[in-house]
């Protein structure tokens, strides 16, 4: 019997916007997302002197809305499931 493939999981970052507590506090983000690789998040936040850098499959900013997060997550998940290839 011939094995299957098995796919990797998927890594979805969201970012949130900041809630009205955390605008009137004045925070500030402590990363950017990367222009040359936009699924690369840089963390280099002011008070670290080292700088990190995360890759994940998607990134999706704050301004996003549920129906393109579905699309992005949801119907190829929905998709592999009903293919069999769910956990």
């Amino acid at each position: 019997m011939q094995q299957e493939s098995i796919d990797s999981i998927v890594v979805l970052i969201r970012v949130r916007p900041f809630n009205e507590r955390e605008r009137h506090e004045g925070e500030q983000k402590c990363f950017r997302i990367d222009e040359q690789c936009k699924n690369t998040m840089v963390f280099d936040a002011n008070f670290k002197t080292e700088v990190k850098t995360f890759t994940f499959d998607h990134i999706c900013p704050e301004q996003i809305s549920q129906e393109e997060i579905f699309r992005v997550v949801g119907i190829p998940s929905a998709r592999s499931c009903l293919q069999g290839k769910g956990p």
